[in-house]
């Protein structure tokens, strides 16, 4: 099942896209509006009138859920057990 998806919209600056989430089964919200930090070497940012800008949000927010689900086993050892 897909998680993201972009959508177009018009608004005052002219046709926009937007990353969304889905939550639920059905329903999709818009994704928070981000800019990249300048430290990063690749662009992204979301809502945005260039469309590549917004596949690599979407690309980042992926990476980014995928490291916080799966923590590198090198850098973690267990503490206390209850």
């Amino acid at each position: 099942m897909t998680k993201y998806r972009i959508v177009s919209r018009e608004d005052a600056n002219g046709l926009m896209y937007f990353a969304q989430t889905r939550f639920l089964w059905f329903f999709w919200e818009d994704c928070k509006e981000l800019k990249n930090p300048s430290f990063l070497e690749f662009k992204f940012e979301n809502p945005s009138q260039d469309l590549q800008l917004v596949k690599n949000y979407i690309t980042f927010s992926k990476n980014a859920d995928e490291i916080l689900r799966n923590p590198s086993p090198k850098n973690q050892k267990v503490v206390k057990v209850y």
